[in-house]
């Protein structure tokens, strides 16, 4: 039986732009998550919500309409920091629909057809591909938190009148809100970003994946809750993805958390979090023999 021997050689042609190089990966990534209708419904439902308070901040600052609607002596007004606060919790949910949807497949197909090994032997890094990747779930997070966030601010500076406390206050609470809603907003996408990179990193099962992800998320806040009950440690609840991200809310723009975790204990779950799931994706992400299995 003859035996023959073939040797690879590097591509010496000519390379395009690294810039368009490393957008390549995520533009594909997202033509995928687009041509699946469940998650572009989603999408627009958490437009809808930008639609529906767009609505209530007109009706409340038009007077001739809180009339037409008998709402005439009715105090209709939020502060702007419950309005982000309110407006970001319903954006969070919407955003957990929309990674279970998308998430699943931004990795597993690689890793169940083996591309890794061919991706990386073109001139693209082990780097490249996870920022790639990172940018694209992100892209989508950042459409529904903190574009939405900043629209809505838009929105209450152009129906508040000169008048209103939104007005006399501008520079004091309005402002200030929304940047801590910003702030909120980009803790959401960061860790609803990297929880269904891991887990599309974890298994080259998609099914699999959409079931780690729901196993991250409400399993390390079940976790932590008895945790903090059996050990009396109120500061272990921090250790839950879902209680981390209201109470972060909570006391980023309202001040105040809903439970005894310090600002520290927050801010350290949130880094140990997003830390441990880049690396553990990062370390994922190497090419497989297929001659292994």
């Amino acid at each position: 039986m003859p035996v023959r021997e073939i040797r690879y050689e590097l591509y010496a042609g000519e390379l395009e732009p690294r810039w368009v190089r490393f957008f390549a990966i995520p533009r594909f990534s997202l033509q995928a998550v687009w041509s699946k209708w469940l998650t572009t419904a989603l999408l627009g439902f958490g437009s809808l919500q930008l639609v529906l308070y767009t609505g209530y901040l007109y009706v409340v600052n038009t007077p001739v309409l809180k009339d037409l609607l008998g709402l005439g002596n009715a105090n209709l007004v939020l502060g702007t920091d419950r309005l982000f606060q309110s407006f970001l919790f319903v954006q969070s949910f919407i955003a957990l629909g929309v990674i279970l949807g998308a998430g699943p497949k931004l990795l597993s197909p690689e890793l169940r057809h083996h591309a890794l090994s061919i991706i990386f032997s073109r001139p693209i890094s082990r780097a490249t591909y996870f920022a790639g990747k990172v940018v694209a779930i992100g892209s989508l997070m950042t459409l529904l938190t903190l574009v939405q966030t900043t629209l809505l601010f838009v929105v209450m500076i152009a129906v508040n009148p000169p008048g209103s406390a939104f007005r006399a206050e501008f520079f004091s609470a309005s402002v200030p809100a929304y940047l801590s809603a910003m702030v909120y907003a980009a803790m959401v996408t960061a860790l609803y970003g990297l929880v269904p990179l891991a887990a599309s990193a974890a298994t080259a099962n998609a099914q699999r994946a959409a079931g780690i992800i729901v196993a991250i998320i409400f399993g390390s806040s079940a976790a932590g809750r008895i945790l903090a009950e059996t050990l009396d440690i109120p500061t272990l609840e921090a250790l839950g993805i879902v209680p981390l991200l209201r109470n972060a809310g909570t006391a980023l723009l309202r001040g105040t958390s809903e439970s005894d975790l310090s600002p520290a204990a927050m801010a350290l779950s949130f880094f140990a979090w997003c830390g441990a799931l880049g690396w553990f994706t990062y370390r994922r992400l190497r090419p497989v023999d297929i001659f292994e299995e």
